[in-house]
């Protein structure tokens, strides 16, 4: 089984996140403490909001979906992981290689007026 994550960051971010289950509290320290992730060492750790246990096939698409989620709720920068794990604010139109399914989210996202 694989684990997705949420982390709860500073400045209202969050950090979405993949790990063998077994290393999960691991995986968490090394976030905290360790800069596990640019995006986490930028923002700062606060807590692990939620992990959700699934299977390997399905870890890259859960994780997409659930950043894209919270990006639908908090604005198309306040998260990153799976596929925008990236190092820079995302431009209103998207990632250049934003394709579909995500293409769609992307849109909603946009309408949803969060355009932070």
């Amino acid at each position: 089984m694989v684990t997705i994550y949420c982390l709860e960051l500073e400045n209202s971010r969050f950090y979405v996140g993949q790990t063998p289950t077994c290393r999960l509290h691991r995986r968490y320290e090394e976030h905290k403490y360790y800069g596990g992730a640019k995006w986490t060492t930028r923002h700062g750790v606060r807590r692990l909001l939620w992990a959700v246990d699934v299977l390997p096939d399905d870890a890259d698409e859960v994780e997409d979906l659930a950043c894209l989620k919270i990006m639908l709720k908090h604005g198309r920068n306040s998260c990153r992981g799976g596929k925008f794990n990236i190092g820079y604010d995302v431009p209103r139109r998207g990632p250049r290689w934003l394709k579909a399914p995500y293409a769609g989210v992307w849109q909603q996202i946009l309408a949803a007026g969060q355009h932070s």
